[in-house]
This record gives structure tokens, sequence and C-alpha cells, in this order.
């Protein structure tokens, strides 16, 4: 679904008619669309539930000597598995992820703190032996807001975003208000849908990052 079909059925929802849609530029166009960004980001930003269209393998960097720290994208929500650590030759390293917390007395492993931006630090030295390995995350992603008519939705299932805007839109205007309660209960049943489908894709496959799987520790990377 494009923005400019998105506004239109959002509209429709809202107001039970096509006629006097808001025009782009416009300040009604303006408000629904900044309510339309703000419900996408929401939803990605959602810590319950890892929506399978969010999810990217991302190469962030290339490690070197003496830097422990590195910068993840701005759009990376969160990580969803063990770090990457891929040389130009040999196996591939696998870390995992820890809470900065939990770090006393682990020797292997990262852990991400900070914000603006968020960084990944890895707990072994990066030495000589060690730099130039690709730093590889499995991550999940904020889509980019929507600003032409013809971007695309991000959204699994775009009737949500339309409910839950259209609902928003109701409840702050007197003449619709009395309809707020139908819209918010639709978009809180298509939101639960889209949960079900988001975690069904995933059947028996860990929610988190795992940590009982065996893997290369960082102070093998000489080899």
């Amino acid at each position: 679904m494009t923005l400019a079909e998105l506004v239109n059925e959002t509209f429709l929802a809202y107001r039970g008619k096509l006629t006097n849609v808001p025009t782009t530029g416009s300040e009604k166009y303006s408000r629904i669309l900044y309510l339309i960004n703000r419900n996408q980001r929401q939803w990605a930003l959602d810590s319950n539930v890892d929506w399978p269209s969010r999810y990217e393998i991302r190469t962030i960097g290339t490690t070197s000597t003496g830097t422990q720290s590195y910068d993840l994208d701005d759009d990376i929500v969160r990580l969803s598995d063990y770090v990457q650590l891929v040389p130009t030759t040999g196996s591939t390293s696998f870390v995992t992820v820890i809470k900065p917390q939990a770090t006393a007395g682990v020797a292997n492993g990262c852990y991400i703190s900070g914000n603006d931006p968020k960084q990944i630090t890895f707990l072994t030295d990066i030495t000589a032996s060690n730099t130039g390995r690709s730093i590889v995350v499995p991550c999940f992603t904020m889509p980019d807001d929507l600003v032409s008519s013809g971007d695309t939705v991000a959204v699994d299932n775009p009737q949500w975003l339309i409910y839950a805007t259209a609902a928003e839109l109701a409840r702050n205007d007197p003449s619709k208000e009395d309809g707020y309660g139908n819209l918010q209960g639709i978009a809180n049943d298509l939101y639960q849908n889209m949960v079900n489908e988001a975690e069904s894709s995933s059947f028996l496959q860990p929610n988190g990052v795992p940590n009982n799987m065996s893997y290369n520790a960082i102070d093998s990377w000489s080899s």
C-alpha cells in the first residue's frame, strides 16, 4: 500500500466518506501524516514482537586494532542473534551478546550500550591478529518515515495503521469521538492478528539472542 492510498483509506475510516480529503501540504494532511509515521515507528519499536519483515543481516564495519567499540546504524532497533566476525579467509566467529551489567567475569562476548549512536563493545581486545574482520549483525530495523505519495507502507498489515490512525483522529474530533472506541477496537484486533502472524512464522525458533550454541571464542580469532 502506498502513502496516498493509506491517507485515503484512513480518511474514509475516520470520516466515513471520501469527500474533502486533505491535500498534500495542507495542515490536516500534515497532521494525518505525522500520526501515520508515529504509529509506524511505534509498531517497529514494539519490544515484545520481532517483526520478520524488519529483519536484516547488516555489516556495520570492520574490526580495527585497539578499537573495542563500534557504532551501530541509527535505524537498528535491536539485534536478533549472535554478532558474526567474518574474516577474509578462515572461519567466522560467533560472539554472544550479553547485557552490560553482566560483563563481570566474562572473557568472551560483546554488549550494546549508549544512545545516538548505540555502540557494540567487544570484551576481548582487538589485536593485530584479529583485525580486519567484518562485523555482521542480524538485526531488526526501523523503517524510514513516509514522505512522498508513492512511498510504500512498511507495516505488515496496513489495515492496522489505517484504523489506529483513524482512531486517534476521531478521539480528538468532537464530531467523531463517539466512533473512537469502535475504530480502536478494530485496530487492536488487527494488531493482535499481526502479532500472531509474526510469531507463527518463527515456529520452534528462539525469540531472543540464544546462549546455548557452541561458537568460536573471540580470543581464537588468530586461528
